[in-house]
């Protein structure tokens, strides 16, 4: 025990600390430092995918996030951001636009009342933004 103990203890007092790294000249400043610290994970922006979504109901009662998450990053892709924020409720969904959006959804797995239901979900979400409202980690909903 005394051989892997001394080894280890080496091999830890080798690794370089913050201040060694500086002086090493990769950074003079502690945040520039690629190490993951809590605010670069919670609080995201931006949906990177359906788990960070809180639950979606799109009319059915059942969690619709992989839908709504499909199409807000359709609607994104698609750069229709204004257009989905500017036009009317009773407009979207017989449009040029709304048939780019379902042409372009990765899973296009929905029926007619589906669909508009998620349009309309994904439209709220463009008009009040993603953070903090619709934010998983910001409503401190468990994984």
């Amino acid at each position: 025990m005394g051989l892997v103990q001394g080894m280890l203890s080496n091999t830890i007092n080798s690794l370089p600390m913050a201040t060694e790294v500086k002086e090493l000249g990769t950074s003079k400043n502690p945040e520039d430092l690629d190490i993951p610290t809590a605010k670069n994970i919670t609080n995201i922006q931006e949906p990177r995918s359906f788990e960070d979504w809180v639950s979606m109901d799109i009319g059915y009662g059942i969690d619709s996030r992989m839908e709504v998450h499909d199409m807000y990053m359709t609607v994104k892709r698609l750069e229709l951001e204004d257009w989905i924020k500017n036009t009317d409720r009773s407009k979207l969904n017989y449009s040029d636009e709304s048939k780019l959006i379902s042409g372009g959804l990765e899973n296009n797995n929905h029926s007619g009342h589906s669909y508009w239901g998620c349009l309309m979900r994904t439209k709220e979400v463009y008009d009040s933004g993603w953070y903090p409202k619709y934010s998983k980690d910001a409503n401190n909903v468990p994984s």
